[in-house]
């Protein structure tokens, strides 16, 4: 998800048979447990087909536009670097403790792949969940960058923290009476 210029990740996994029926079920519970509003498969797998497959399991269990026409190019290690890294540096990335604690400890898990990656070309053997969670946030960087220059809009008005938090429970509670905000996407996911 995004809020407040950060993008936090909050379940990574993987499934041996992306395509069977029963994974794809799978993730598609997996959005619902997370509220995710979007779902960003890679083009370039199966050139859409993955996505064209997978909509109607949502239309079947819960309701998620998937994005048909968004497609990455460029060497793999260089295009994660350069969409992974600003996040990384500027401390806007933030991973759930339950993604670190299940994430396995092999070439299959995510922090062993962000660990490994270099910008070699096929220095990793697997790119699964490192590629799937940098194509979501490549997907959602413009919207980051608004969200971003919103939240520097709002400190330089100078109001004191006070206000800061007084503003911001009155909209968390408006999200939770069931209001809904343009100003940030409420789940993005990412099938890869």
């Amino acid at each position: 998800g995004l809020q407040g210029g950060r993008v936090f990740l909050l379940d990574s996994g993987g499934f041996p048979n992306a395509k069977s029926p029963e994974a794809m079920r799978a993730l598609v519970l997996v959005a619902k447990k997370y509220g995710v509003t979007v779902c960003v498969p890679e083009k370039n797998l199966g050139n859409g087909m993955y996505g064209m497959l997978l909509q109607p399991v949502f239309d079947a269990l819960y309701p998620c536009k998937v994005v048909h026409d968004f497609n990455v190019s460029g060497q793999k290690e260089m295009r994660i670097i350069r969409t992974l890294e600003p996040l990384i540096n500027s401390h806007r990335l933030i991973v759930s403790e339950s993604v670190i604690v299940k994430d396995p400890d092999t070439h299959f898990g995510l922090l062993y792949q962000l660990s490994k990656l270099t910008s070699a070309r096929k220095c990793l053997p697997h790119y699964d969940r490192l590629d799937a969670l940098a194509v979501g946030c490549q997907y959602i960087q413009t919207r980051l960058k608004v969200d971003l220059t919103l939240m520097e809009n709002f400190t330089r008005t100078g109001l004191d923290q006070r206000n800061r938090l007084a503003v911001n429970e009155s909209y968390q509670a408006y999200l939770a009476a069931g209001g809904s905000s343009n100003k940030s996407y409420q789940g993005i996911g990412v099938a890869g």
